[in-house]
């Protein structure tokens, strides 16, 4: 990996001034974030103490999803995000196939009732039919192609038909 760290850094992007101690130096720095941000998602659910209770959601690595769990206010552990998609983006390999970073690719993902008991109304676009649908959320686990209210989803995905290859 060191090897084609250095090829990539010193050849393709920055060929004229970087050094070998640059590279070595932004290697090592990509390494221990990488190490210490990534570590939180392998954590336990941890709700903390107090009494200011907010729905915060954690990463589950066994089902790779992220569900929602009743946060204390206080304490705790760093595997808890405020919503799925920064908590899929952080922690599971297939984010980009969920929550694309490029919105209109999300359009074309089919709809994605979730995994939990609620019963909440939305919106996800339907590229087979080029409209935005209504659809029932359970409240957790889903995809990109979820949208609170049909002008959302219109002003991301009107006008998109057809198939669309995630990856």
């Amino acid at each position: 990996m060191w090897n084609l760290f250095v090829r990539l850094f010193t050849n393709k992007y920055f060929p004229c001034f970087v050094t070998r101690n640059m590279v070595l130096f932004l290697y090592e720095n990509i390494i221990q974030y990488l190490s210490q941000n990534l570590a939180f998602c392998d954590l336990p659910k941890d709700e903390g103490t107090g009494s200011n209770v907010v729905v915060y959601l954690y990463y589950n690595k066994t089902a790779d999803k992220c569900y929602p769990f009743r946060y204390q206010g206080q304490g705790g552990n760093k595997n808890r995000f405020i919503a799925e998609i920064y908590c899929m983006r952080n922690c599971s390999a297939r984010a980009e196939s969920v929550y694309p970073t490029n919105k209109t690719k999300a359009c074309h993902l089919p709809k994605a009732a979730g995994d939990c008991y609620g019963n909440y109304l939305r919106y996800y676009y339907d590229s087979g039919h080029g409209k935005c649908k209504t659809f029932s959320w359970t409240g957790c686990v889903g995809n990109g192609n979820r949208f609170l209210d049909p002008q959302r989803c219109n002003t991301t995905c009107f006008g998109l038909k057809g198939k669309y290859k995630i990856c």
